[in-house]
């Protein structure tokens, strides 16, 4: 069946063709009585009890994201019963046709098989008539339908088995197992195999499919090659237990292969999903074949089988089960109102779209710990990252990561296919459309943050197409401006012209050559175009007030900007003694923007030595000053040293910023700042009180800031300052998810209203 989970990190959908195809195999073999067949003509039951196995972890991933009873069992109903009832009323119509009397002598009998078959009791009737099918060994036209009632049994107990789970643990899932496969082996024993086959025998199978999506997240292998020859390797006691079928170790082994092979081997990607209807049309095909002479035995006949039931079972999927689907979803679409909207935090799912899986600049890190932070509080977290690998604080959140593997636009010179993906990632729409495909709207919301370096906007376009709010952090000019900064670095001066605009086109502005400028205009380009952005946004998150300001011309008129600075971890200690350290600080890139060479110049000038705590293109020039010491990177614990020692820290950028993360670090700890004024920074610093402003590249005003710092009472006094201003207004990490959870019901409130 076509699963609804959003998962595309997995093998679900090629592992569930695998198996719809292994069962093809066997009954070709089974319906002309040989029960025992040959390799590879053996493996139909194992395949249908694998297929137990992938429901039991697919649709208690259904529920877990939408635990409406009503919506669920809508959602069941219209992901099996459309084809499935077509079926049926093609076997009521072919075997009407078949008996004596034709279709209009046999109503009766036609009207008693199609209702007991449209009820899945298929077992009540098996022909029409006086038995088309009577001189066959397997006197139904479709021996699969038998396990669809064993299915939506399954469906019908699972929330009430995954209620329990959540209020009682995993024994719940220990004591199903066991009892059902108690049950399996006794009346097997006693040698009543049809029952024991049934609904309770099968739940082994079904709960350890649940237990496997419970505990997903400790599933993983990083070698996905090994996987695969860890999936083979299980292979193999699994097909040498298939007579025995040891109680307990078999279905274990069972359900250990599917989650190897569906969540450790490498990726397949197949766009159709036909294994619903090559597992429901394959078995009338090879009953009509008997009966009219046309069965061929061996790998021969069964592939002149597959070929016939792959193109059915593809139009049956485009013309059945695709339209079923979507019907399903809008019965179940909510009307445009308040009454729907997240009432909990464990209400709303939060889409978390970035560049990349790991720590790799200051949006990322703010992306990751919002996505991990927001899962910790309860909320239902999805994070698309395009850029491998996935960090370990992704890994140990409870959320789902879905990690693209893909290169980043800073590999073009090597992978050329990455400049084409940095304008447009298609692969990024088509995992978020089939992440939000099964997502309520009114309890959905996408969450931009880097976009620029392989994700791009297309899914953003997806969730608007969709009718999914999205909410973008403000973390750099990129919505506006082609190189995300406002400034030029040919000239080291802030920039004025209008994004986009034909002077702005023309600039050359980029740090780089002229050639990555265009690149970065085809892509705002296509930005704006094709991915409808900034305009289809309506909400953003600034990290300032000079930030907000500066994008608002450039944002849809009706966009709503939350003010949400970014979190500062800190713990509350005593104040540095500023006063009495010599140190003065720089933390950060070392580039051009950021104003490091004009430091170094004027404090070299002063016979100052400066720190530098950071690292990038500008370090050797920066080193070769007299009296300038650079560190390279630091962690957080050497960084809150180093603020120990430190007497002022200097923030002297020549851009505008969006926020300025390490002048509010610093007055965490005591530590005042010289700050230019054009940066965002500038808002946190009030001039001659915490901090002091110096007009922005004038050295001769950083001259004077410094020189003001020689005297320690005035510092100290700063320092005392930016300190008690950082505390009466500090922002926890669990404040910042608060107000970022108020943020995001505000945003699916307004669109809901709007849609109405």
């Amino acid at each position: 069946m076509r699963s609804d989970d959003g998962f595309t990190d997995n093998n679900f959908t090629p592992l569930r063709m695998l198996l719809a195809l292994l069962v093809v195999l066997g009954h070709h073999q089974l319906f002309i009585a040989i029960p025992s067949p040959p390799w590879p003509f053996n493996y139909a039951a194992l395949a249908v009890e694998c297929f137990f196995v992938v429901s039991g972890y697919l649709v208690a991933n259904s529920f877990d994201r939408d635990p409406d009873p009503k919506r669920f069992f809508i959602k069941r109903f219209f992901r099996i019963y459309p084809l499935y009832i077509t079926v049926v009323i093609a076997q009521t119509l072919i075997l009407g046709a078949l008996v004596p009397g034709g279709i209009t002598g046999n109503l009766g009998s036609m009207a008693t098989y199609f209702l007991a078959n449209a009820a899945f009791a298929n077992f009540l009737q098996y022909d029409v008539g006086t038995g088309a099918l009577s001189g066959l060994y397997e006197q139904s036209l479709n021996a699969s339908l038998w396990t669809l009632k064993i299915e939506v049994g399954f469906y019908l107990l699972l929330p009430f088995i995954w209620r329990l789970l959540q209020r009682r643990g995993i024994g719940v899932l220990v004591v199903l197992f066991l009892a059902s496969a108690l049950y399996h082996h006794l009346l097997d024993r006693a040698g009543h195999a049809t029952l024991a086959k049934q609904l309770p025998g099968q739940l082994q199978f079904f709960v350890l499919g649940v237990a496997a999506y419970q505990y997903r997240h400790r599933l993983r292998l990083e070698n996905r090659w090994l996987g695969l020859a860890l999936g083979l390797g299980l292979a193999a006691p699994v097909t040498g237990l298939l007579h025995a079928r040891p109680p307990l170790l078999y279905p274990v082994l069972v359900a250990a292969l599917v989650v190897v092979l569906a969540l450790m081997t490498p990726r397949l990607r197949l766009k159709s999903d036909m294994s619903y209807g090559v597992y429901l049309l394959h078995a009338p095909l090879i009953q009509l074949s008997l009966l009219f002479g046309l069965y061929e035995p061996g790998i021969a006949g069964a592939a002149v089988t597959m070929a016939l039931v792959l193109p059915l079972a593809f139009v049956a999927e485009r013309m059945v089960e695709l339209p079923g689907i979507a019907l399903g979803r809008r019965l179940i679409r909510p009307k445009a109102s308040t009454q729907g909207l997240p009432t909990s935090d464990g209400d709303l799912t939060i889409v978390m779209l970035n560049d990349y899986c790991h720590v790799q600049g200051g949006a990322s890190k703010v992306a990751i710990d919002e996505a991990v932070r927001l899962s910790r509080a309860g909320a239902r977290v999805v994070f698309v990252g395009a850029v491998g690998p996935v960090c370990d604080q992704l890994r140990d959140a409870p959320l789902t990561v879905h990690c693209l593997d893909q290169r980043e636009l800073l590999e073009a010179g090597r992978h050329p296919g990455a400049a084409l993906q940095a304008l447009w990632n298609g692969q990024a729409a088509r995992l978020v459309a089939d992440i939000l495909r099964p997502l309520p709207p009114d309890q959905t919301i996408v969450h931009l943050h880097g976009y620029t370096k392989a994700l791009t906007t297309a899914p953003v376009r997806v969730a608007d197409r969709m009718g999914v709010p999205v909410i973008c952090t403000l973390h750099d000019f990129f919505p506006a401006c082609p190189n995300g900064a406002f400034f030029n670095y040919q000239t080291a001066q802030p920039c004025t012209r209008a994004a986009l605009s034909r002077g702005c086109i023309a600039t050359r502005c980029d740090k780089r050559r002229h050639a990555h400028k265009l690149f970065r205009v085809a892509r705002g380009l296509i930005q704006r175009a094709a991915g409808r952005f900034p305009a289809s946004v309506a909400h953003y998150i600034a990290l300032s007030e000079r930030s907000a300001r500066i994008l608002s011309p450039y944002l849809p008129r009706r966009a709503q900007v939350h003010r949400l600075p970014n979190p500062v971890e800190a713990v509350r200690a005593v104040p540095a003694p500023v006063a009495l350290n010599d140190m003065i600080l720089y933390l950060g890139r070392l580039d051009e923007e950021k104003g490091v060479r004009m430091l170094a110049r004027v404090a070299a000038g002063m016979g100052l030595p400066i720190t530098f705590a950071g690292d990038g293109p500008l370090r050797a020039e920066i080193e070769a000053i007299p009296g300038m010491r650079v560190t390279g990177w630091l962690d957080s614990a050497d960084i809150q040293k180093l603020l120990s020692r430190t007497r002022c820290l200097v923030f002297p950028s020549l851009w505008y910023e969006t926020f300025g993360l390490t002048v509010a670090e610093a007055a965490a700890r005591g530590v005042p700042a010289i700050v230019s004024d054009i940066s965002a920074a500038a808002e946190r610093v009030s001039d001659g009180v915490s901090g002091w402003l110096f007009r922005s590249g004038d050295e001769a005003d950083l001259a004077r800031c410094l020189s003001l710092i020689s005297d320690d009472a005035s510092v100290q006094a700063a320092g005392l300052a930016a300190y008690n201003d950082f505390w009466a207004d500090s922002r926890s990490g669990d404040r910042h998810v608060a107000d970022l959870l108020s943020i995001y019901r505000a945003a699916v409130a307004r669109d809901a209203v709007a849609a109405a």
